[in-house]
Formats: structure tokens, C-alpha cells, sequence
């Protein structure tokens, strides 16, 4: 079964929408991980903008942990 484009969230960025078949799927918990400097912050940000253009309420969470 897959899911079509209008029940997918958009990330606000068109390539990774394109990547994802639309966007995230609704209810779905994420998680957003790598290396510093390789964009999280910046597509999280993205992500909140949009859903705040679709008149979504947004909380950002950043929890720095080391590795060990």
C-alpha cells in the first residue's frame, strides 16, 4: 500500500519531498541525525516554517549528546 502525495506533510523543501513521495508520513515520529555542519538544524527550521505557512503550531528541541 502506498501513500498518496495529499497525505504526505511537505517538508517545505522540493527535492526531499520528491525523494519522500510527497513529504512525511502524518503521525509519525522522525528523527533528524548527523554530523555537525551537515544541515539538521537548517532542515528542521525549513520544516517548522512550513507547517507554520500551513498554519501549524511548531516547538523546536535541539539535545546536544556526546557519542559515548
Amino acid at each position: 500500500m502506498t501513500d498518496a502525495p495529499s497525505q504526505r506533510v511537505s517538508t517545505g523543501i522540493d527535492g526531499i519531498d520528491s525523494m519522500l513521495n510527497g513529504g512525511f508520513i502524518p503521525g509519525r515520529p522522525y528523527i533528524v541525525a548527523g554530523t555537525s555542519g551537515s544541515g539538521k538544524t537548517t532542515f528542521c527550521v525549513q520544516f517548522l516554517q512550513q507547517g507554520v505557512r500551513q498554519g501549524e503550531r511548531a516547538l523546536f528541541v535541539s539535545i546536544d549528546e556526546p557519542p559515548a
